[in-house]
């Protein structure tokens, strides 16, 4: 199926698919570090934490998955592709409930009012 159209709806139905279990594993992590490694990981996703928003908060508004390199466009492109309406839904449901609470325990600085209006919104 490669090359067809079929193929590639699978395919964005699969990065999509991919990117939410992603995002379900970040929240466990940030809950259940694994041992010896706490300051690894909340290390980790406290320096990432604004890239990752800006990510969900474009998936959000459309971009397709994988557009986005630290919140910019991947190599400036531009592209009329988009995402399907429920992963827009499903990425802004799962941001506003689990996420950008868990970037708040974990004393992430700079989310509001910006980032959360922009979330919000």
């Amino acid at each position: 199926m490669a090359g067809s159209q079929a193929g590639e709806c699978q395919s964005y139905a699969y990065s999509e698919k991919t990117f939410l279990l992603s995002l379900k594993t970040m929240v466990y992590n940030m809950r259940r570090p694994p041992k010896y490694f706490e300051d690894f990981v909340n290390g980790h996703f406290f320096s990432c934490a604004h890239d990752l928003l800006k990510a969900c908060n474009a998936y959000k508004n459309g971009a397709p998955v994988a557009s986005l390199v630290r919140g910019n466009v991947k190599g400036g492109e531009v592209s009329n592709e988009r995402c399907s309406e429920s992963f827009k839904k499903e990425v802004g449901a799962f941001v506003d409930t689990l996420l950008l609470k868990e970037f708040i325990l974990l004393g992430v600085l700079g989310l509001e009012p910006e980032e959360e209006i922009a979330l919000r919104y």
